[in-house]
């Protein structure tokens, strides 16, 4: 890539475009999702960036048609909010399916705050609970997944040289054609953190990228980096304090939005 990128002439764009893509480069967008852009822009030089970049990295929000498995699985290093953004969302399901049978499950074989955290707000919210930290007790989980609409796994971050594959073989989930898992991330660890997360986590199972911490970041280039390292989509931003209006089903516009103008989906919210 030291090689390649003095051959970016940006002389080769359209003005446009070039303002674009020098914004990219200070959001520290890593130089291969760079070279990409350029060369769709260079082949054509009234080409908007936009459409390049959706191919990059594209959105299906959380809720949305994309999503009909009733098993989802949240999955990251530890730290990030795996838990309050399983909360978030079930809430979020709630507030918009009141009918709804949601459970939300504790996979950490009671090691873990987040087990007490799920439990006290599924009792305050009319939310199922169950705990299934390993093969047995997720298979009786599994046993009753009759009896609800969806089913939200807080699996713990992985430890040691363990990958996410491994982990969902060893709860039985490896080849439930009913479960997504999401890889749940905050936008400000190093590139090579990144890349060891995209290795460690990556498996067939893993469908999605869901963004928290947002409002803690004064860039965002990671959001398309870790979108081409794993060829998948973002599914959903989480922003702010606080559970309620703190997470939103992800779409192209609140990317770009945050990505070039550093504007939170929350404030879109509020000046909508």
């Amino acid at each position: 890539m030291a090689l390649v990128k003095p051959q970016m002439n940006m002389d080769d764009l359209a003005p446009r475009q070039r303002v674009a893509l020098q914004y990219l480069e200070r959001e520290e967008v890593d130089t291969q999702v760079m070279l990409r852009v350029f060369l769709d822009l260079k082949a054509d030089q009234d080409r908007p960036i936009l459409p390049v970049l959706e191919s990059v990295a594209p959105c299906y929000g959380f809720g949305s048609k994309k999503w009909l498995q009733k098993i989802h699985v949240f999955a990251g290093p530890h730290g990030v909010g795996k838990t309050s953004c399983l909360v978030r969302l079930a809430l979020r399901e709630k507030q918009l399916k009141p009918k709804s049978r949601i459970c939300v499950v504790a996979s950490d074989e009671g090691q873990g705050k987040g087990r007490l955290v799920l439990r006290h707000y599924a009792d305050l919210s009319g939310l199922a609970f169950r705990e299934a930290g390993n093969a047995e007790e997720m298979e009786a989980l599994l046993k009753e997944a009759h009896k609800f609409d969806m089913i939200l796994v807080d699996l713990p971050g992985l430890s040691g040289k363990a990958t996410l594959g491994e982990r969902l073989a060893d709860l039985g989930l490896a080849d439930n054609r009913d479960m997504a898992a999401h890889l749940v991330l905050a936008p400000y660890f190093s590139a090579s953190q990144y890349a060891e997360i995209a290795r460690r986590y990556g498996c067939p199972q893993l469908k999605s990228l869901i963004w928290t911490k947002l409002d803690e970041a004064c860039t965002f280039g990671a959001l398309l980096n870790m979108a081409r390292l794993t060829e998948l989509p973002v599914s959903a931003l989480s922003f702010g304090a606080g559970l309620k209006n703190t997470i939103t089903p992800a779409v192209s516009e609140m990317l770009w939005r945050l990505i070039f103008k550093h504007t939170l989906p929350g404030c879109q919210a509020e000046r909508n």
